[in-house]
């Protein structure tokens, strides 16, 4: 997969002001000297966006509620298109009337809240009456049942009160997710002040892993944490950690159109409007050739799937993208506490079907094949093969491909997973 015109994933900041000013904000611009910047061609990004296929737009800023009435119609176009919207905000600026837009074009939520307690919410946030404004929004997206997450990242400064901020986002009946604040590029000095370090990792481990059990709530990871960080605790199975596709089939695209394989990262690769994408993605071949990973990690059991952690905090820590992130315990080398992959196998009689709301699409070397916004890439001969046989046995594959059984095994599981085929017996 050289090159890929089409990754199924993006992400647009579409304005870098924002009436918070949060002492974990990866974005760099708010270090001292950094400028605040609005998108001035909103239309012309929106257009290079649907160009490009994406099957889920996450919508960043800064806090995007600030410039709704230029993204609203931007949105009903990418929406019009078949894509996937989802909005990151601070959710205060949250109107009635904004939530009944978001609600009739499906629009997700992530919604940005570091602590129940309201005061340490408003110095995370440096803003006033967080907790208070979110309280009278709330209502408003359960009566418009938008579908919206909590993300509550976690510093020194509201690490307390982590278990205490989960059970109020059960109580709301939201799904949370938890993050663990990671140096900025050009971190500010008060950010410093309340960096974790592993042995907040443990903490924070902990009060999720309570959470998750009292409550029996939806709670997981949204950040890339390297496997190794996690040791032996039990129980670490039941937590999902984010993953990191940067580079590979996700992009992100700054206020100006420049686009970058991580939104925290500084450098870019290209400006979507001036530039193909086919030479902006192979400017990034770095992220996909394992060259960012560090050295210490290429004979882990877990690289392929971890690669390391994340590339842009180890930058920020140390100067260096190959180094070792803040939460990677060498010791725990290769990964004995990481989840056991399962193990299937099928008998030569076993049935399949391809789910009827399989797109398949073209790109340049493969085929992307979603259902819904999952995706996968495949190689073009199976994936025609796919389309000319909607129903199989596994003798019919094993038959017309010369791939290993055990690769044919795990193609299969991946397909399952991601819901492209079912089986049928």
């Amino acid at each position: 997969m050289g090159t890929l015109l089409y990754p199924p994933y993006l992400q647009w900041e579409v304005v870098s002001d924002c009436n918070h000013k949060c002492i974990h904000c990866y974005n760099y611009w708010r270090a001292d000297g950094m400028s605040v910047e609005t998108c001035a061609k909103f239309d012309e990004i929106t257009t290079q966006i649907i160009e490009r296929k994406p099957l889920y737009l996450a919508i960043t800023g800064g806090e995007p509620m600030l410039v709704f009435s230029h993204i609203q119609p931007c949105i009903s176009r990418m929406r019009a298109a078949g894509i996937t919207v989802s909005i990151s905000t601070n959710g205060t600026l949250i109107t009635e009337e904004i939530a009944r837009y978001l609600s009739e074009n499906h629009i997700d939520l992530v919604i940005s809240l570091p602590s129940i307690d309201r005061k340490i919410c408003d110095s995370v946030c440096c803003a006033e009456n967080v907790v208070g404004k979110l309280e009278k929004v709330f209502p408003l997206l359960k009566e418009n049942h938008i579908s919206t997450t909590i993300n509550v990242v976690i510093n020194k400064l509201n690490i307390s009160t982590l278990y205490d901020t989960l059970k109020a986002i059960n109580g709301w009946g939201f799904v949370a997710r938890v993050g663990m604040a990671q140096r900025p590029i050009n971190a500010s000095s008060e950010y410093l002040k309340y960096e974790l370090d592993k042995a907040d990792f443990k903490n924070i481990v902990r009060q999720t892993l309570n959470a998750k059990r009292d409550f029996r709530m939806d709670v997981d990871f949204s950040v890339c944490i390297p496997d190794c960080a996690f040791g032996s605790e039990d129980g670490v199975e039941e937590i999902q950690k984010g993953d990191c596709f940067a580079g590979t089939i996700a992009y992100a695209i700054d206020t100006a159109g420049n686009v970058k394989a991580c939104q925290c990262d500084t450098r870019t690769y290209g400006n979507i409007l001036t530039d193909s994408f086919e030479e902006i993605y192979k400017n990034m071949s770095e992220w996909r050739n394992g060259s960012l990973i560090p050295d210490e990690c290429k004979k882990c059991n877990k690289v392929r799937s971890c690669r390391g952690g994340c590339r842009v905090e180890s930058y920020a820590n140390t100067g260096d993208y190959k180094s070792l992130p803040t939460f990677a315990d060498l010791k725990n080398v290769p990964v004995a506490a990481a989840k056991n992959a399962e193990i299937l196998d099928f008998s030569d009689d076993a049935e399949f079907s391809l789910e009827p709301k399989t797109v398949f699409l073209k790109d340049k070397e493969c085929y992307r094949v979603s259902v819904g916004f999952v995706a996968t890439h495949l190689s073009n001969d199976f994936a025609r093969w796919l389309m000319e046989n909607h129903s199989f046995k596994f003798d019919d594959l094993q038959k017309a491909t010369p791939a290993p059984r055990a690769q044919l095994l795990a193609v299969l599981k991946m397909l399952l997973n991601n819901g492209i085929i079912h089986i049928q017996k």
